[in-house]
């Protein structure tokens, strides 16, 4: 069952540094995609050797379950700050929802005049999908 339950972990951790990785990527202007790219994959690995340098002391029978409590206690933050994540406006342009996705370019902007960035984002993104464009889902596997 602990095996089971580490692989589980080690799975959702790898989908999560995808899944983040390309949101940053998504929402980061082009100036800063790089930087921030590498400080994700640099972050992710000094995260994992931090986890297993933890989990060596704790793989004693009565302190395997502290082990599976901080794992528990970091997932349920993380769930917590992803609810201030700001939706990804290329993806919101993706989904013809122009309105929001300014907002949320804006958002992610403060106080900077992000119009050319917009303007560039929307057509990029109409010349990616292409007329005849289809988004699958997760339904249509």
């Amino acid at each position: 069952m602990l095996l089971i339950a580490r692989f589980l972990v080690g799975v959702a951790q790898g989908c999560a540094n995808g899944t983040f990785t390309n949101y940053v990527a998504e929402i980061s202007t082009p100036r800063a995609r790089n930087t921030l790219g590498s400080v994700i994959q640099f972050s992710t690995c000094i995260g994992t050797m931090m986890s297993q340098l933890l989990a060596l002391g704790l793989t004693v029978p009565p302190l395997w379950r502290v082990l599976f409590a901080i794992t528990g206690v970091i997932s349920l933050i993380h769930m917590a700050l992803l609810t201030m994540c700001v939706e990804s406006p290329k993806w919101l342009v993706s989904k013809d929802r122009i309105d929001e996705a300014r907002n949320a370019l804006q958002r992610l902007r403060k106080s900077a005049d992000c119009t050319e960035e917009f303007n560039t984002l929307v057509n990029t993104v109409r010349a990616e999908m292409g007329p005849n464009a289809y988004t699958a889902t997760i339904y249509d596997v």
